[in-house]
């Protein structure tokens, strides 16, 4: 079945309400669809204010109508586009009316997939609309949209010319053996070899970024969350006694906190960085430095 020869319509701005909503239609009957529409043949690549009526006759909406014959238009096919107040009911409304005049359903993708066929773009070209509308970072537009302009495509087909004048080098020398010159000994063919080389290393650099540019990386964070936890607190308390120096030194509370844990170390659901080198007689001992160096320990330790 050959669904090409199909008219297909389908909405093709973002879905939800907005102010403006697009819907596009392409086709042989996209000419036929414009003409019920607006009442009149359209002016090619002119933007025309019209009521968008129902089959009844009563007004849809009121909107622009463009019309663009082929084989200058998106899809190379005639295209038809109808921009109407962005509400889902009303654009729902609108393609209802344009089945009903003959269209399909598009399929996802449907539309560039015409493009494609119809060799309006190419297949790097076709992949670079759904990066580009995928794109999650500027360097992620700016990349899709260099590679929908033909960038990408243009080097590969640089490359391939390349690769195609070895072949021709190298198959002549092939053939004609009985030929006194050795082709295959020009000092031309070591440079296109090298430079078809380069060409290649360079487009696979390129492939490998806009990969990476599409899909993203994944970052991950491993390791124990309570020896971080401890690490995060060692840290910070330095830094309070530098900024402070009245305030006790950090040992100062660790030891606080083993002297009055002593007697039921289970309290701690998570023990102090020191507590694994500090015995409670070592800690009785610190608490005692602590006191003498510090004043009277206070109770509320």
């Amino acid at each position: 079945m050959n669904t090409r020869a199909d008219t297909i319509a389908a909405v093709a701005s973002a879905p939800g309400a907005g102010g403006v909503g697009v819907l596009r239609v392409s086709g042989p009957l996209a000419a036929m669809i414009a003409l019920a529409l607006f009442g009149r043949a359209p002016r090619p690549r002119h933007a025309h204010y019209t009521a968008f009526r129902a089959g009844n006759g009563e007004v849809i909406d009121r909107g622009l109508l463009l019309w663009f014959p082929a084989p200058r238009s998106y899809t190379g096919e005639d295209v038809l586009e109808l921009q109407a107040h962005g509400s889902p009911v009303v654009l729902r409304l609108l393609l209802a009316r344009v089945l009903e005049l003959g269209a399909r359903h598009a399929r996802p993708g449907e539309f560039s997939e015409r493009a494609f066929l119809n060799g309006q773009i190419d297949l790097a070209q076709a992949e670079a609309v759904a990066d580009l509308i995928a794109s999650g970072s500027e360097t992620a537009a700016r990349a899709a949209q260099r590679s929908l302009e033909g960038d990408f495509s243009e080097r590969v087909r640089a490359l391939t010319e390349r690769v195609v004048r070895l072949r021709v080098w190298i198959e002549s020398a092939i053939d004609f053996p009985e030929e006194e010159i050795d082709f295959l000994a020009d000092a031309g063919l070591a440079a296109l070899v090298d430079a078809a080389r380069a060409d290649s290393r360079t487009l696979l650099a390129a492939t490998r970024r806009g990969v990476r540019l599409a899909g993203g990386c994944t970052s991950s964070s491993s390791g124990d969350p309570t020896s971080a936890s401890r690490v995060c607190s060692t840290r910070s308390h330095r830094a309070s006694a530098r900024s402070s120096p009245k305030s006790p030194a950090p040992h100062a509370t660790c030891c606080a906190r083993l002297s009055s844990s002593m007697e039921s170390p289970s309290r701690w659901s998570t023990p102090p960085a020191c507590a694994k080198r500090v015995t409670p007689s070592s800690a009785k001992a610190c608490v005692a430095r602590v006191s003498s160096s510090n004043g009277p320990m206070s109770p509320s330790w």
